[in-house]
């Protein structure tokens, strides 16, 4: 019974920002932001975002993570990349400092950094970036850009993508060192807490647009 209370209210506050678009010769477009992790509670999504999806004839998103050949590619690529082959190892490339507090976030986390050595900055981002999904209590499986690229596939629409995942894995892998550094430094234990309210301040952010709650979308 619980738990069935808390899916109504949160289905009650679930209003995420939506922009209804149109052109002076009457195109429509309808504009939302994405969400790579969300919840079972997410579903299924609010009325208003189903009818626009199915009124559309083309999905746009940042890069079509559905496209299995592109994503294969993507992962051979990705293999060939994340580790250094040159002798040097992490320590090497970030500074005591972040190093240090990652050891510690890893350590949190009951993972040892010391079996990532091996591994370049840009890796551990996205195993500490998944570490702090999962602390915030979000599932990356239930992202609301695969959940719209899966219905797009069985419904037979056309997809386009802003981006495509090889220039998003290139732009990763040749970040400079400073750059990973800066981006790695927060990630500490002694920084859990303030992570974790950040990712669950952008969740209910995303799911119940703070700044604007109609249940429908706003025109511009």
């Amino acid at each position: 019974l619980r738990r069935r209370q808390r899916q109504m209210c949160i289905r009650d506050r679930y209003t995420p920002a939506m922009w209804k678009v149109t052109s002076p010769d009457g195109e429509t477009m309808y504009m939302m932001g994405s969400m790579h992790a969300l919840t079972e509670d997410c579903y299924p999504l609010p009325d208003y975002v189903t009818n626009a999806f199915e009124q559309a004839d083309i999905l746009a998103v940042e890069c079509d993570i559905s496209d299995t050949t592109a994503t294969f590619t993507a992962s051979m690529k990705q293999m060939e990349n994340m580790m250094y082959d040159d002798g040097t190892t992490l320590k090497d490339h970030l500074s005591e400092e972040t190093y240090s507090n990652l050891d510690s976030y890893f350590t949190a986390h009951g993972e040892k950094l010391s079996l990532y050595d091996g591994y370049k900055p840009w890796y551990i981002s996205s195993v500490v970036e998944n570490m702090a999904v999962a602390d915030a209590g979000l599932n990356s499986g239930l992202g609301i850009d695969m959940h719209l690229l899966n219905l797009a596939g069985d419904e037979g629409k056309e997809i386009y993508e802003v981006e495509s995942i090889d220039f998003q894995l290139d732009m990763l892998v040749n970040f400079s060192d400073e750059i990973q550094d800066i981006s790695l430094n927060t990630y500490s234990e002694e920084n859990m807490e303030e992570l974790n309210a950040q990712f669950t301040e952008l969740f209910e952010a995303w799911r119940t647009c703070l700044l604007y709650t109609s249940p429908s979308p706003r025109d511009i």
